[in-house]
C-alpha cells in the first residue's frame, strides 16, 4: 500500500506558527495572534469558524476555534421498530498554545551570572512539537477532508486555546455542550507533540487498559495518525 502523501502543507504551517508566534503561552497576546492565524487558514480552506471565547479566573482571554461539518448520518433502529437517521460525531482536535517549560522560566530575583554571556542563546523555545505540529496536523486533516464525500459522521475540528493550564480550552468546550451533543460524540482524536521523538504513540483512554485489549483498542488510532502524517 502506498503511504498517504499530503505534501508540505502541514510542515509549512507548523514552521510558520513556531517562527511567527514562539511565545504563545495561554491567555497571552501571542496565543491570541496564533488563534487569529488559525482562523485565517480555516477561511482560506473555505470553511466557517465558530469562535468560542473564554476567560481565566484572573481575567485572561483565550478562544477555541471550531469547524463543524455535518455528515449524512446513520440509519439506526428506533424503539418502535422503524429506522431513522441519527447523527453521530467524531472530533479531531489539538491545542495551539505552547507552555514555557519550568526549566526555561527565569527565577524571580535571580542573581546575574558573572560568567561571560554566550553569543548563542542557551535554548530556543518555539513549541514546534508541542503543539505547532499537532495544530498543523489537524489543519492538514481539514484540508484533506474537502475531498471526502458522503461521510456518515458529523466531524468537528477543534483548535483549543489554553491547553497548558489543565486543558482549560477543552474543558470549556466540553462544558458548553448540551447533554444531547455530548452523548452524540462517538470518538475523539486529539493530536499532540508529533514533531519530536522517533515514535508516534496512541492511547485510547480507559479501554486501552483492559487486559489483552491494549493493541486492539489502539490500532485504529495508529492508522488514523499514519493517515494524517
Amino acid at each position: 500500500t502506498k503511504p498517504a502523501d499530503y505534501g508540505s502543507y502541514g510542515a509549512d504551517i507548523a514552521r510558520e506558527i513556531a517562527t511567527r508566534f514562539p511565545d504563545r503561552s495561554a491567555y497571552s497576546s501571542g496565543e491570541q495572534a496564533t488563534g487569529e492565524y488559525i482562523e485565517s487558514q480555516i477561511k482560506e480552506l473555505g470553511f466557517e469558524t465558530e469562535v468560542q471565547t473564554f476567560y481565566s479566573p484572573e481575567g485572561g482571554q483565550s478562544a477555541n476555534y471550531i469547524v463543524k461539518i455535518e455528515g449524512t448520518g446513520f440509519y439506526c433502529l428506533q424503539g418502535n421498530g422503524t429506522y431513522a437517521i441519527d447523527h453521530r460525531v467524531a472530533v479531531i482536535s489539538a491545542h495551539y498554545d505552547a507552555a514555557l517549560l519550568p526549566e526555561y522560566i527565569e527565577e524571580e530575583n535571580e542573581e546575574e551570572s558573572e560568567e561571560e554571556e554566550s553569543e548563542e542563546p542557551a535554548y530556543v523555545f518555539d513549541g514546534i512539537s508541542d503543539n505547532a505540529s499537532g495544530t498543523a496536523c489537524v489543519l492538514t486533516a481539514l484540508k484533506a477532508f474537502k475531498d471526502y464525500k458522503d461521510v456518515a459522521f458529523d466531524v468537528w475540528f477543534v483548535f483549543f486555546g489554553a491547553g497548558a493550564p489543565e486543558q482549560a480550552g477543552s474543558e470549556f468546550f466540553c462544558q458548553s455542550l448540551s447533554s444531547e451533543e455530548l452523548g452524540s460524540i462517538d470518538v475523539m482524536f486529539d493530536v499532540d507533540s508529533l514533531y519530536a521523538g522517533d515514535k508516534v504513540y496512541a492511547s485510547s483512554g480507559y479501554s486501552s487498559l483492559l487486559p489483552n485489549k491494549r493493541y486492539a483498542m489502539r490500532r485504529k488510532t495508529y492508522q488514523t495518525y499514519d493517515t494524517c502524517l
